[in-house]
């Protein structure tokens, strides 16, 4: 009898007829092997995942793109078209619990098939598309980008509001308040009036109307009922008039509002650290030591070591090492949001600050917001620059901000010639 047939025959000779053995697959006998391997020890098969214990080692090396399910599928496919629309969209709506930009990666991951392509099955699919790229290239500081596929959905249709709103803010972010407002006001007769006032506070407060627009929002709040409000809306509302704050030199009204902000979204990790810019540039260290103490996340890190530097100096020494790691892989990224954090590190942490002035420059000729002027006028202050630069000085002159820090370089560089937009 062979050693097939005695398995067969369940290792007993006679058992069976030797004249016609029952074939079984060798496969299968393997997985019987694998099974009884498993069940005698259960530790060999339960072996944990490999954990790096630095956060830095490079597991794979990928010379391919990442590739959502939705790439094996063809482009022309409509389910799977809003499939990819719904998970990006998903994504979009997550981002904001998280201070990563992974998110807004993970979008585009999902819409890759249909990323480059400009023919589609019908005209709404490109602008569902359109409005979700631009979405995604403004969070990623692609302006220029985000703007083209706007302007042609909104050329397709005029009163799209995400659209506006979207556009509005990103020609805010660039420093150009008045783009910013001609959108705002395009609304009008579309949306909720509060949603309008909100947009046209913004861009109000950068050219010198800040106290105004906070008097207006804060009338109109008092005749509403508080719980009557959308809590995005709500949270929206206090956010502006925490930045109108700013701009009117009331940074103690400012930190108000963005408490009661993040009261009402806790887990809003972008307004935590919009918060967190707040309170650094003010330079309002121990609140800001309080707010990131036990918050071990690396997006807080930079400010739990700026602030423990001026409240808790030893109580930092633990993070130092880390820190400096980050600082070195912010390094070999291009993207905006790491030449900001550098500039902050260099300013607050290294106290270099002619690395910060070179990063917040950087930074500046991208995004034009209160923060990141406050930013770059402070490392200038503390390199002990003797004039301002010229893009610089014309967009300051062009717009009129009253905040202690304006003053402050008012002060030391002179008045800036008020400039007609």
């Amino acid at each position: 009898m062979s050693l097939l047939s005695s398995v067969e025959c369940g290792g007993r000779a006679g058992w069976c007829n030797d004249t016609a053995p029952v074939a079984i697959p060798v496969r299968l006998i393997y997985c019987l092997v694998i099974t009884l391997i498993s069940l005698l020890l259960p530790g060999y098969c339960l072996a944990k995942p490999f954990v790096p214990s630095d956060g830095n080692q490079l597991l794979l090396q990928r010379d391919y793109t990442v590739s959502s399910p939705a790439q094996d599928l063809p482009v022309n496919d409509d389910v799977a078209f809003d499939d990819a629309l719904n998970q990006a969209r998903s994504y979009l709506i997550q981002a904001p619990t998280h201070s990563s930009t992974d998110y807004y990666q993970y979008a585009k991951i999902a819409l890759e098939p249909w990323w480059q392509k400009q023919i589609f099955n019908h005209k709404q699919q490109g602008n569902q598309l359109r409005l979700l790229r631009a979405q995604i290239n403004q969070h990623q500081h692609r302006f220029d980008a985000a703007l083209e596929d706007l302007q042609t959905l909104l050329g397709h249709q005029p009163q799209h509001t995400q659209a506006r709103l979207m556009r509005a803010a990103i020609y805010l972010a660039m420093g150009e308040p008045t783009k910013s407002r001609a959108d705002c006001l395009t609304l009008t007769l579309s949306i909720d009036s509060l949603l309008v006032m909100n947009c046209v506070a913004q861009a109000e407060g950068v050219m010198g109307n800040a106290r105004l627009m906070q008097t207006k929002i804060q009338q109109r709040l008092s005749n509403l009922d508080v719980h009557d409000l959308d809590v995005e809306i709500s949270r929206q509302l206090l956010v502006t008039l925490a930045e109108l704050s700013v701009y009117a030199a009331q940074p103690d009204l400012a930190d108000q509002y963005y408490k009661q902000a993040l009261q009402l979204q806790p887990n809003d990790r972008q307004l935590l650290m919009r918060y967190s810019e707040f309170l650094l540039l003010q330079q309002r260290f121990k609140p800001l030591y309080q707010l990131t103490d036990e918050d071990d996340s690396v997006d807080t890190l930079l400010f739990k070591v700026a602030a423990g530097y001026k409240t808790n100096p030893k109580s930092i020494e633990p993070y130092l090492s880390n820190l400096a790691k980050e600082a070195q892989i912010a390094k070999t990224r291009n993207d905006i949001d790491s030449k900001k954090w550098l500039a902050m590190y260099y300013l607050y942490v290294e106290s270099k600050p002619v690395s910060a002035v070179q990063y917040a420059q950087d930074n500046w000729q991208i995004q034009k917001t209160m923060t990141d002027t406050m930013l770059l006028l402070q490392a200038l202050e503390r390199e002990g620059s003797e004039s301002l630069p010229s893009a610089l000085r014309q967009w300051l002159g062009q717009n009129r901000i009253e905040t202690r820090q304006l003053q402050l370089a008012i002060s030391r560089w002179g008045g800036f010639k008020e400039e007609k937009i």
